[in-house]
């Protein structure tokens, strides 16, 4: 590694991770061995990162598509990383071609085995663009950007219906308009709810994007009753992935502070010049934890330290942990009803 090590205990400024050759790296996980996992989407592989030791690939060949997103210029692959006990879950976006989107389970033992189907038509039965999956309580969560819902998977490989947010109400050009809150990132907090990042759809209104609590409370398989999927954290800008701290504080990270810029012009120095920013939250308390990140697409936290994945800059990055207000325990979100 260079700079401080993964996973140590300190560390004087941020330090980017030697892993070679990431390009567009988006999802990222750590196993109960303190491995770092990260979705290389780019290349198509998922890679297994160990302290001291170095860099394998876990799992490569997965598809990658180079003209997906805004503008059709925008790399979609495998994204999504979630770790269930010695299993992992990852989901890879749309290839388009041959409608490769999927949920995966990679077992040691038995390789990998598709969790989803894929449906002839979009998006009547199956997936869209799904960017992120969790287990909690035995069940298995996709964020599906592509169609702006959260499904739970079924026994039988299909998906059923778990969330739909809101349209978000903006204003462009003197223009009121509403546009697509579209999911993100997944967690499992610690009050036993699913926690959901969102970003918002054209026109990428500054501080149109939120973090949603989505909670089963009727015990009917979804939440999609009445306060079941409620904002918890609010004026964000194109936040992507959602975290939680040992100590229970709320990691959100945001592509970039400036999307409409951004997108006018979608290439690494663009995105190095108009960074996103990293936030932690404690019900209404929050501290800016980086600001200077580029297109961070997925976040973790070890113990005092934070891992960021940088998109357009092609990197994974650890944080510096000086003055982490985590380092106290939050109960804001056990506390949640």
């Amino acid at each position: 590694m260079s700079g401080c090590t993964l996973l140590a205990l300190a560390c004087n400024s941020n330090s980017t991770l030697d892993i070679d050759s990431l390009h567009h790296p988006r999802g990222l996980a750590v196993t109960e061995d303190g491995a770092l996992l990260v979705a290389d989407a780019g290349n198509g592989r998922i890679l297994r990162v160990v302290p001291g030791i170095g860099n394998e690939v876990l799992r490569d060949g997965l598809p990658v598509t180079w003209d997906g997103g805004p503008g059709g210029d925008t790399v979609i692959g495998v994204s999504g990383l979630h770790v269930a006990g010695a299993d992992l879950l990852y989901v890879v976006g749309e290839f388009r071609g041959d409608r490769f989107r999927r949920a995966y389970r990679l077992s040691p033992a038995a390789g990998p085995v598709a969790l989803t189907n894929v449906g002839e038509e979009l998006p009547v039965d199956g997936l869209v663009n799904p960017y992120d999956v969790v287990a909690l309580d035995g069940e298995v969560y996709i964020s599906d950007a592509g169609a702006n819902a959260v499904f739970r998977v079924l026994d039988d490989g299909g998906v059923a219906l778990y969330a739909r947010l809101p349209r978000i109400s903006v204003s462009s050009l003197d223009t009121d308009r509403t546009t697509d809150p579209v999911p993100t990132g997944l967690a499992a907090g610690p009050d036993g709810a699913i926690y959901l990042a969102t970003l918002a759809g054209a026109p990428y209104a500054p501080g149109s994007a939120a973090i949603y609590r989505l909670a089963d409370l009727n015990d009917d398989g979804d939440a999609l009753g009445d306060g079941e999927t409620e904002p918890v954290v609010e004026g964000l800008t194109a936040a992507t992935d959602v975290a939680f701290t040992d100590t229970g504080w709320l990691l959100t990270t945001e592509f970039s502070l400036d999307m409409a810029g951004l997108y006018a012009d979608l290439t690494p120095q663009r995105a190095a010049d108009l960074p996103g920013r990293v936030t932690a939250w404690c019900g209404a308390q929050s501290v800016v934890v980086a600001d200077d990140v580029s297109t961070p697409t997925s976040v973790v936290a070890v113990g005092d330290l934070i891992v960021v994945a940088e998109e357009f800059a092609g990197r994974v990055t650890q944080l510096d942990p000086r003055d982490t207000p985590w380092d106290q325990p939050c109960t804001a979100w056990r506390d949640a009803d």
